[in-house]
């Protein structure tokens, strides 16, 4: 695996749910707001997670073929392969603050 060598920020978006544990397929977005999808995890028959093609990150066949316990295990795998540690943005829209 590589170092890591940079911080993402980015939001999850749960598909066909309203949390991990309801949704069908999660989704890894850069920022607070962005349209870059930096990976996704889809839940099989079982349960558990496999990686699929995000608009930035696409899992090697190997690791498509690896079976997570979450979305979220999923997901960090696939930046930790490509040296990225993720952090959750925070919204901070109708604030003075910008959003991440």
């Amino acid at each position: 695996m590589a170092a890591v060598t940079e911080t993402i920020v980015f939001r999850w978006q749960f598909c066909g749910g309203v949390d991990e544990d309801s949704a069908q397929e999660v989704r890894a977005w850069v920022g607070a707001h962005g349209d870059i999808c930096l990976a996704v995890a889809v839940r099989t028959a079982t349960g558990g997670w496999l990686l699929d093609c995000g608009d930035l990150w696409s899992p090697e066949t190997a690791d498509m073929d690896m079976l997570f316990n979450s979305a979220r295990s999923a997901i960090e795998h696939l930046a930790r392969l490509h040296g990225a540690a993720l952090v959750e943005a925070v919204c901070r829209c109708g604030t003075d603050a910008d959003c991440d």
